[in-house]
């Protein structure tokens, strides 16, 4: 089916098997039922989950996505690959699990500079050498976002660097969110960036470095600015 600019496709609650092809179409949102849970796009282990490669802005809302694979050396994205053609990517109420990338972000990668929202969103079990929920070279902002039980050798749960942030002032933020019990093998098994980074109200909590490396919550190398951000037994 074909859909125009701007339209809002809703799905029913059930768990879909589909590795997804956004279509070259502005602003579609993709929107689930009220539980995230309830409405389960499923990749199968096979492919990429949600693939969106075009010069588009996209929404996705209370939708469930799990079990996508990036097997390509080179990219990324278990869950969902972000072509660096794409102008804006929402994420509200949205469940992100148990998928898996060999190289780059597990759950999601951002392959350019495209701005990232993401609101009331959980990333959980996903797996990846970079980034085990996200990595990129974008401006990501979170709020109200849990990171939890993620794994990569480097950014447990994000990690962001490259040259595409290098101009932008503040490429992550995290605002009420929590990062709790991510793993890496190497460095910043909750975080680990090259850019500027502002988190307020956050909890980093049992985050851990498994390999004789550094920052079980945090490893920055750019300016930072904390408010009101609490961390315990990080290892």
């Amino acid at each position: 089916n074909s859909a125009n600019a701007n339209d809002v496709i809703t799905i029913d609650s059930r768990t879909y098997s589909e590795n997804l092809i956004w279509p070259n179409t502005n602003g579609i949102t993709l929107m689930g039922s009220a539980a995230s849970v309830d409405t389960v796009i499923d990749g199968s282990l096979v492919g990429t989950v949600i693939t969106i490669d075009q010069a588009v802005s996209a929404s996705i809302v209370s939708v469930g996505i799990q079990n996508g694979l990036s097997n390509a050396a080179d990219m990324g994205g278990g869950g969902i690959y972000l072509g660096s053609a794409v102008t804006f990517l929402g994420l509200n109420s949205v469940f992100v699990s148990s998928n898996v990338a060999i190289q780059n972000g597990g759950g999601m990668y951002i392959s350019g500079s495209t701005p990232v929202w993401l609101q009331d969103c959980v990333f959980m079990t996903n797996t990846a050498n970079f980034g085990g929920a996200i990595c990129g070279s974008s401006n990501v902002y979170a709020e109200n976002t849990i990171f939890w039980s993620n794994m990569a050798n480097r950014g447990g749960a994000i990690y962001l660097l490259g040259p595409d942030i290098t101009n932008a002032s503040n490429p992550l933020t995290l605002n009420f969110t929590t990062v709790s019990e991510n793993y890496a093998g190497r460095h910043g098994a909750g975080v680990f960036s090259g850019a500027p980074v502002y988190i307020s109200n956050s909890l980093f909590v049992g985050n851990v470095v498994t390999n004789n490396g550094n920052g079980g919550g945090l490893t920055i190398s750019a300016n930072f600015t904390m408010v009101d951000v609490t961390f315990d037994s990080n290892v």
